[in-house]
Order: structure tokens, then C-alpha cells, then sequence
């Protein structure tokens, strides 16, 4: 037991700090990539040894823990049973036993029984697969929700080009091409974990455009107050309830009730009048913090505080996806490496396991694409139930991720083309192709010999 345990001491080891020194390297750059997205300041990185070693720990634990159960369930066999290779032949599982092979061809009675014969190892290919797929979804899914988000730009609430923010109130009439609207954050409770951003334009805006879930234009007037569709889902609320908020300078405390939700990813936005807002605010009537307008327009510059637009955000996510590329590549490309080798290493016990029976079918005159079929093709169907189980799982945890976006208002829905799907197939099959050529080449390696020492044993 101590010679073969040196075995996974020794790979899960130097695996373990390998894997961490090329973790340590390649976090860094990963790690600036998200801040060019996410403008947080962060002073210095901060490296602890406690999750290096851990690590590099936990690796040999699970290795080890698998590998004594293995040996150890060798082991218990006899001498003599081990000298037979008793311990290898492979048992008739229950599966196998009520399946009906009788009106199929021998190639695919062979190929079927040979899959079944190991519902661990089975099993073991599926996850495999599973797991790649999950790696490929998470760059194919971040790539097509950001360039959905990017392109609803032309298709959102807002389609002013220019914001310019003012110093003071202003309520006489915004220069010629603009308008005036007002804007004020406020949170939902007094732990100020939850913000919103309530708007205050005019009924007529041409830069304001609300609708609802069936495409109908929806009216800011007065005491009317509309919720974008991601607040209302994110804090589950509906048409009539009651919204209650505070003001996070004086702490004054407001409630309204929603008169409706209007269809947009903006973010967490509520809608009203210019008049309703100035009567919450306390404000005169009429009165505004901003001028909103589609060109450049001019204002005298002591009136700004600073100029905002909302392709602010779509260029920061497009120079975002422009970094992210050579991230999403290299999880396509560790996604591939995965599936290659968890679906050579099934492929070759498989094959370790069947030396005898490729050996007798060389005797017997099969050709080298026959014998390859044979051993190699019936996985093909358990890859396919890999990736199909791996596209609606990575879906799922991308959704997951994108929840860290709500507290930057920032509403990423996650997305998935078909073209993605079928480029994820296209690699996933390609991963098993080459899979199967290096096990080819483990087939045409086995000696007539092998037949004949089987015989001997």
C-alpha cells in the first residue's frame, strides 16, 4: 500500500504546486481584465500562503482517498487470484442483463455491451464531458450577453447622447434641443444595501421612451410612477404595490405605489413627472438637476458640474469584450485539454481492459477502422448526453454570476446564440476525435501475442 500511495503523492503534489504557480500568475492578469471593467481601487493584490498550501493540500487528499480505495480493493484479492486475473474479469452488471441485444447487429451488441459494461467508468465520461462543456458555456454565454447588452443601446428607455449635470436647480427653459429631467438616487431600507434612481421628465420627452410588456407607450404624468422591469423582478414587485424608500442625505422617508412596469435591461430605475418629482423633492415646480438632448448644445460651462452619456457604458463593455476574448479562448482551449484527457483516459482502460479480445480480432483478419470502431465509437452517444447536459448547466451558473452586476445597477441577462451552441458541439466533437486518435494509436501498438498470453494466464 505505501509503494503504490507514492504514486498519487507524488503527481497530486508536484501537480498541486504547479497548478498553484501558474495560479498565482495568471489570477494577477484575470484580475486586472474585471477591473477595466469594474473601476474598483484596489491599492495592492494581497497573497496568502494559507490558500496556496491549501491548495496543494486538498489536491493530495482527494487523490489519495481514491487511490487507497482503489488498491485496497485489489488487495484484498489473494495471491493466486491475482496471478489468474481473477480481479479483472469484468461481471455482467444488472444492466446489461435485461437489455435485449438479440436483433442487433454484432458492432453494435459489441459497442453497446462494452460501454455498459463500467457504469463508473460511464459515468465518469459523462461528467467529464459535462465539465468541459460548462467551461465552454461560461465564455460562449458572457460573450453573447454582453454583446446583447451592448447592442440594445438604439432599443433602450434613454436616446440622448449628451447629460449635462448642473451645479444648481435651474427652471426656466433648457437651451433649444434640449430637455430638462432630474435624477436623485434613494435606497429601499436604511442599511443602504438596495439603491434605485428615481426620474423625474417630461410627459412629451423625445429622449425618454417607455413601454410596456407588449410594446404599448407608456405616459409619465403626474402621481404616476413606473418601475423598469428589472427592479420589479429583482425585488418582486407588481402594479399597485406600495414602494417605500429613503433619501440618503436628510434620511426623509417616502412611499408610492407603482402604476406600471415598463420593458427595459436600463437597470433599476423608477419613472414620473417633473412635477411629482419637485413635490417629493420639495423642490419649486418645474425645477430640474439636468438637461438631456440628442447633440451638442450650448451651455454655459459655469452651469456644469460634468457630462454624462449613455454610451458610456456600451464602450467600456466593448472594450471589456475586446480583453476578454483571449480570456474566453483560453477557457475554450482548457475546456478542450479537459475533455482530451478524461475522454482518453476512459477510452484507455477501456482498451487495457480488452488486449485479449483486440489481439483475437487482429487474428481473426478485422481491419485497423473496424477494430477502432468497435472500441472507440460507442462512447460517441455518452459524449453527446455530456454536452447536452453541460449547455443548460452553465446557463444556469452564469445566471448565478451575473447577480454580482445588480449592485452596479448594471442588468446582464444572460444569453446564448444557437451559432454558440453548435461552435461548442463543433469543439466538443473535435475534442473526441483527437481523443480517439491517440487511442487509435494505443490499439495498433497491442501484439498478436496478447491472445495467446491470455491463454497462458
Amino acid at each position: 500500500m505505501r509503494h503504490y500511495l507514492n504514486y498519487p503523492i507524488i503527481f497530486s503534489s508536484s501537480g498541486g504546486i504547479i497548478g498553484g504557480i501558474l495560479g498565482l500568475v495568471v489570477q494577477k492578469y484575470i484580475f486586472d481584465l474585471f477591473l477595466t471593467f469594474l473601476p474598483i481601487p484596489i491599492a495592492k493584490l494581497s497573497y496568502s500562503p494559507i490558500y496556496f498550501i491549501l491548495g496543494i493540500v486538498l489536491s493530495m487528499v482527494f487523490s489519495i482517498i481514491a487511490s487507497y480505495l482503489s488498491i485496497n480493493n485489489v488487495l484484498k484479492s489473494s495471491p493466486v487470484s491475482l496471478m489468474k486475473n481473477e480481479g479483472k474479469q469484468q461481471k455482467v452488471n444488472f444492466i446489461e442483463r435485461k437489455l435485449r441485444l438479440d436483433k442487433f447487429k454484432f458492432k453494435n451488441k459489441f459497442a453497446i455491451r462494452e460501454q455498459l459494461r463500467s457504469i463508473s467508468r460511464l459515468i465518469f465520461m459523462v461528467v467529464g464531458v459535462c465539465i468541459a462543456t460548462v467551461l465552454l458555456m461560461y465564455g460562449f454565454i458572457a460573450k453573447c450577453s454582453m454583446d446583447y447588452m451592448v447592442n440594445q443601446e438604439g432599443n433602450d428607455v434613454f436616446s440622448y447622447k449628451y447629460e449635462y449635470i448642473l451645479k444648481e436647480l435651474r427652471n426656466e427653459s433648457p437651451p433649444k434641443g434640449g430637455e430638462g429631467i432630474s435624477g436623485v438616487k434613494f435606497v429601499l431600507d436604511s442599511e443602504m444595501n438596495d439603491d434605485f434612481e428615481l426620474i423625474g421628465t417630461n410627459d412629451n420627452s423625445q429622449m425618454v421612451s417607455l413601454k410596456d410588456k407588449n410594446g404599448n407607450e407608456l405616459s409619465v404624468g403626474d402621481d404616476k410612477f413606473i418601475v423598469t422591469s428589472t427592479m420589479a423582478k429583482k425585488y418582486k414587485q407588481s402594479i399597485g404595490d406600495e414602494l417605500s424608500f429613503i433619501n440618503i442625505v436628510n434620511d426623509k422617508e417616502y412611499s408610492i405605489e407603482i402604476s406600471d412596469i415598463a420593458k427595459t435591461n436600463a437597470g433599476d430605475y423608477v419613472f414620473t413627472s417633473l412635477d411629482s418629482f419637485s413635490e417629493i423633492m420639495g423642490w419649486e415646480k418645474g425645477e430640474y438637476n439636468a438637461i438631456i438632448s440628442k447633440s451638442h448644445i450650448d451651455i454655459n460651462k459655469d452651469l456644469i458640474y460634468m457630462i454624462n452619456t449613455p454610451s458610456n457604458l456600451t464602450n467600456m463593455l466593448k472594450d471589456y469584450m475586446q480583453l476578454m476574448s483571449a480570456f474566453i479562448y483560453g477557457i475554450a482551449f482548457v475546456a478542450f485539454i479537459i475533455g482530451v484527457i478524461i475522454i482518453y483516459i476512459v477510452a484507455s482502460i477501456s482498451i487495457d481492459e480488452n488486449k485479449n479480445h483486440i489481439a483475437l480480432m487482429k487474428v481473426f483478419g478485422y481491419k485497423k477502422k473496424e477494430i477502432n470502431s468497435l472500441m472507440l465509437n460507442g462512447s460517441r452517444i455518452y459524449v453527446i448526453l455530456g454536452y447536452i447536459m453541460g449547455v443548460p448547466i452553465g446557463y444556469f451558473i452564469n445566471k448565478l454570476i451575473f447577480k454580482i452586476f445588480e449592485s452596479l445597477d448594471i442588468e446582464l441577462e444572460a444569453k446564448l446564440n444557437l451559432f454558440y451552441v453548435i461552435i461548442g458541439f463543433v469543439i466538443i466533437a473535435i475534442t473526441f476525435e483527437v481523443s480517439k486518435f491517440f487511442c487509435a494509436r494505443k490499439i495498433n501498438k497491442i501484439a498478436l501475442s496478447e491472445a495467446l498470453k491470455t491463454q497462458n494466464e
